[in-house]
């Protein structure tokens, strides 16, 4: 695996794309060398959705706030926030999203971006929830102390895996029956909520058969 920074273009992904193509064949490797490539630059952001599937070697991006709030001219604190306060709401929002919005799309991992002030556990284990309620895979450890903070945070709860369990039991079994949406514990359960339930089992998977690896 190899991470690359700073990506402006498709361009700039397919070039390295090349090179590693060139020295696979030269020193007979058969496992493909996969990319995470970071979206840290203003034109990289701009160019997401193309950096994202530039290449078949490419398995994530990542959001890299820090560059990206020199590129955008932000006016932000070493942690790359602005001043508690001083924003209405999340500052980095819209960029977060755009940046999960070309990973899924591709069909790639989504990983967020570091928490440079590692001696603040609360303020990273917040910056990972809202990451992971807005779908990405994982988080930046840039301390020791900050991976099993993320790995609490992006490993589906029991509470939440029983729920999807019996979400998906519950619709299956609809399904059988012809029906295509139900009423389970008071609420309506559609085609919708499985994909969501199913995306909570998928992750607990992946989380018992990779022993919790954080990016």
């Amino acid at each position: 695996m190899i991470i690359v920074p700073k990506a402006r273009t498709a361009r700039d992904v397919w070039w390295v794309d090349v090179m590693l193509t060139q020295l696979e064949s030269k020193l007979g490797l058969t496992k493909p060398i996969g990319l995470e490539v970071l979206i840290e630059e203003a034109e990289g952001l701009f160019n997401a959705q193309e950096i994202a599937k530039a290449s078949p070697r490419v398995e994530a991006l990542i959001f890299g706030v820090g560059d990206l709030s020199a590129s955008l001219h932000a006016r932000v604190g070493g942690n790359f926030r602005p001043a508690p306060g001083t924003y209405p709401g999340d500052f980095w929002h819209h960029a977060r999203v755009q940046v999960l919005a070309a990973a899924r799309a591709a069909g790639i991992d989504a990983i967020d971006s570091p928490y440079p002030d590692y001696a603040d556990a609360d303020g990273y284990r917040t910056d990972a929830e809202h990451a992971a309620m807005l779908g990405f895979d994982g988080k930046w450890a840039i301390h020791p102390s900050q991976v099993p903070i993320a790995n609490k945070v992006f490993t589906p709860t029991p509470d939440e895996i029983a729920h999807a369990r019996n979400l998906v039991d519950g619709y299956r079994a609809a399904q059988t029956g012809g029906v295509g949406a139900l009423g389970q514990d008071g609420q309506l359960v559609d085609a919708g909520h499985l994909r969501l339930a199913e995306n909570v089992l998928a992750k607990a998977e992946l989380a018992l058969t990779d022993s919790g690896a954080v990016r």
